[in-house]
């Protein structure tokens, strides 16, 4: 499941199929794809979440469930749903076991649409209206989407290409390999001191958009391999400026060898989660999974993307 709750974004008002099909790709970073995708409309100001199609009654089951969880925990009392599939029938049937295990939440369904081709199809409320050949649409000069353009928000193609954007890039990696066998890093000798070097460093680069290069970024990525270094990082990041250091780390982890992708990977993931953007956060964990280290931040942030949890209990949770 991708959750993701952007509750620093202004409050955007639904009126049409158009406007929440113009929303869902600004949320989530990506265009879905054979998705069902859940957007609260009442009761809680950005709980949204994605998963893939479920194929069996098993998963429709376990699906509908997790989604209940998740609006009761987050309090959510009205949700819309989209379903991303040119198959009518399965959408109908998931439909179904979506309505079944809300309305015995008390959470009521204010819409369901099924997306194929460029065209909507209405499934909720009433009978008929935007069946076939359902009613076409193109979102690509609404006023959402201008809005997310000008504040520098990418909106990717697709999940692939999102998961792409930080996945390795051989050239980047080999670069950074060689520059770490030919710049032994000058290590400060208290690991305090170090990290809190490493904290300044980071914070000046995401005020200044701006990445490490050379023997800094040699420095850097040693350091980051001490624990303390990653507790200082924690310390320093914040809600309002979440989605800056995500966008930092985003740049940086493609470059990374395997051996120093779990910390910055763990990183970028609670710095998406509390920027809420869930998807990027899965994507990072992702990353962290394959690489021969573990991160304790990338499995606080898995559990608090299993459960729903939104940033807003940061200081709490954390």
């Amino acid at each position: 499941m991708n959750p993701t709750t952007p509750e620093s974004e202004p409050t955007v008002v639904i009126r049409s199929a158009e406007d929440l099909l113009a929303l869902i790709p600004c949320v989530f970073g990506f265009q879905p794809a054979d998705s069902l995708v859940m957007v609260a409309s009442v009761g809680h100001s950005g709980m949204h979440a994605r998963v893939e199609l479920p194929e069996t009654a098993r998963e429709r089951e376990a699906v509908a469930a997790q989604l209940r969880d998740a609006v009761v925990a987050n309090a959510v009392t009205h949700v819309a749903f989209v379903l991303y599939t040119d198959d009518p029938e399965a959408a109908r049937v998931l439909l179904g076991e979506l309505e079944v295990a809300f309305l015995l939440a008390s959470v009521t369904v204010d819409v369901a649409l099924r997306v194929a081709d460029s065209r909507w199809f209405l499934m909720l409320p009433g009978d008929g209206v935007g069946e076939e050949p359902g009613v076409p649409f193109d979102t690509s000069d609404h006023p959402l989407v201008v809005r997310s353009v000008l504040a520098g928000q990418v909106t990717h193609a697709s999940r692939d290409d999102l998961v792409a954007s930080v996945a390795a890039d051989p050239d980047r990696v080999a670069q950074t390999a060689a520059l770490l066998e030919a710049t032994p890093p000058a290590l400060a000798p208290d690991p305090d001191q170090e990290a809190t070097w490493v904290a300044q460093t980071v914070l000046r680069h995401v005020a200044a958009r701006s990445q490490p290069v050379g023997a800094e970024l040699a420095r850097l990525l040693c350091a980051l391999r001490h624990e303390r270094s990653g507790e200082e990082l924690i310390c320093v990041l914040s809600r309002p400026v979440a989605r800056e250091h995500a966008e930092f780390w985003a740049v940086l982890l493609p470059s990374l060898p395997a051996e120093h992708v779990a910390a910055a990977g763990g990183l970028l993931a609670l710095a998406a989660w509390l920027a809420g953007d869930g998807a990027l956060a899965w994507c990072a964990i992702d990353r962290v999974e394959e690489a021969p280290h573990s991160s304790s931040i990338s499995d606080f942030v898995t559990v608090m993307l299993q459960r729903a949890v939104p940033p807003a209990s940061w200081g709490t949770a954390a």
